[in-house]
């Protein structure tokens, strides 16, 4: 048991906080951890009882805060929304476990037979939402207030290695021209689409996220939005005629690099399309 001698009015006195951990987990009222039985003598009226905070409850303190520094936090929210509130909100943070957590990040992969790097990255966005479930339940953590025993928990669950980025390989010219002629044989506008990430080494998504008006004709140049930001890259004169080629009859807000129907591309909607190109050649 925890046993506490005190000096009160002159006097000494002896009482008994809890009963210690040797052989059960802690719960925070019967049986204390050492520092659950320090943090009652030493802020006896700042500890809040343990089990009152869920995950939703440390997400939702964690992005609030974070909200004032960092311009992702509505982005990190979405992805908790999504994939851990579902999943584990309900769930008291002094009582998750290990292997909860391990098996909820297991339920984050997704694999896909049409597409070999389906699981690779959907294994690294499961790494990234852990990292925010991570960063959540330290900050509650370090909270003396939540009363939180341990974190050992989550602190002991590791991410998925070396999944951040696919296998690169470089084509050379005649590679390229050979996947952009199979891509032409069942879909021009994404041979198009191919050609155009060729000549300007822009990324798929930000040449499907062009506009006609992005198109600066007189100074050879093309504007992007993408990861990174808004950037403009200035273009070699191969590309500046084939961007103008496809600027030709459209209106300013039409895609320039639009799919056969005329609509833009989708997110990620060029995938399947290269996969497919990518086997005709091989």
């Amino acid at each position: 048991a925890w046993v506490v001698r005190e000096r009160i009015g002159g006097r000494y006195k002896t009482r008994i906080l809890g009963n210690a951990d040797d052989s059960v987990p802690p719960d925070g009222r019967d049986v204390l951890a050492f520092d659950q039985a320090l943090r009652q003598v030493t802020h006896p009226h700042a500890a809040a009882p343990v089990g009152k905070l869920t995950v939703t409850k440390a997400l939702d303190d964690y992005l609030d805060a974070l909200a004032a520094r960092s311009k992702h936090a509505n982005e990190y929210r979405g992805a908790a929304d999504r994939h851990i509130v579902p999943a584990l909100g309900g769930h008291r943070v002094d009582r998750l476990t290990k292997t909860q957590i391990e098996h909820w990040l297991a339920g984050l992969v997704r694999d896909d037979p049409a597409d070999p790097d389906a699981k690779r990255r959907s294994m690294d966005t499961a790494n990234r939402v852990l990292t925010i479930l991570k960063a959540a339940l330290n900050a509650a953590f370090q909270d003396e207030a939540n009363n939180i025993s341990t974190d050992a928990a989550w602190r002991r669950v590791k991410p998925f290695q070396r999944v951040a980025r696919s296998r690169e390989q470089d084509l050379d010219a005649k590679q390229v021209r050979l996947l952009i002629a199979k891509a032409a044989t069942f879909d021009r506008s994404f041979a198009a689409l191919i050609e155009a990430g060729y000549l300007t080494g822009a990324r798929m998504g930000e040449l499907a996220a062009l506009s006609v008006r992005d198109l600066d004709e007189e100074n050879r140049s093309v504007r992007l939005d993408g990861k990174t930001g808004r950037r403009t890259a200035t273009l070699t004169d191969e590309a500046a005629a084939f961007l103008r080629q496809q600027a030709t009859g459209r209106k300013a807000d039409a895609p320039l690099l639009p799919r056969d129907n005329g609509e833009r591309w989708p997110r990620s909607g060029h995938h399947r399309l290269m996969l497919r190109a990518v086997k005709l050649v091989s």
